[in-house]
């Protein structure tokens, strides 16, 4: 699957562990529903699958996402 994902992105990931890669930055709406129907042409849903977060955040702030356990997804 992460050779269809970079393909379909045409980029490779910004960042990646097992189960788990980000791409990005993909800016406004517009970039966003392409990104969603990219990754939905390849079978994946979203919320399931993906997820897209976006706001306006200041430089001085950071993010990180992580899997969570199998027992905690449910």
């Amino acid at each position: 699957m992460r050779s269809a994902l970079v393909r379909e992105m045409e980029s490779e990931p910004n960042d990646e562990n097992p189960g788990l890669l980000s791409f990005g930055p993909h800016f406004g709406g517009e970039a966003a529903d392409a990104l969603t129907r990219r990754l939905e042409r390849l079978g994946l849903a979203f919320h399931d699958d993906f997820f897209i977060f976006q706001g306006d955040f200041p430089a001085w702030c950071s993010f990180s996402v992580a899997l969570a356990d199998a027992h905690d997804a449910g």
